[in-house]
């Protein structure tokens, strides 16, 4: 069914955003964390590891 194949590539992606994230806070990289965590999100918000690397992005943006 394509909306299923739809609904897995977006889940695809999103992983890949949330790994992007993951990189960019290793790095120190915080603004392109939480772009690439915004991203993650508009695409599937159920993306595994999505709510740990947003919690992530947020402590570090606070501890600024």
């Amino acid at each position: 069914d394509g909306s299923a194949r739809l609904a897995e590539a977006r889940r695809r992606i999103a992983a890949r955003w949330v790994g992007l994230a993951e990189e960019h806070l290793r790095a120190g990289r915080i603004a392109p964390a939480r772009a690439a965590v915004n991203e993650a999100r508009a695409l599937d918000q159920r993306v595994p590891g999505l709510a740990a690397i947003e919690s992530q992005v947020a402590a570090a943006e606070a501890a600024r």
